[in-house]
């Protein structure tokens, strides 16, 4: 960006408010770029893996 803050304007009556107070959640948000970063990398499972993860 160059320095100016920004903002978006929108509707929230179609969003369900666990999504709303999910996606302003700063914990939440780490959690999943640090998946995504793990994913990039090429740190992912299967579905078949990942039952056999929690199924065990």
């Amino acid at each position: 960006m160059n320095g100016k803050a920004i903002a978006i304007v929108t509707a929230i009556k179609d969003i369900d408010l666990e999504s709303l107070a999910l996606s302003t959640n700063p914990e939440f948000l780490a959690i999943i770029q640090n998946a995504r970063e793990e994913f990039k990398t090429g740190k992912k499972l299967s579905l078949e893996e990942m039952k056999r993860e929690i199924l065990q």
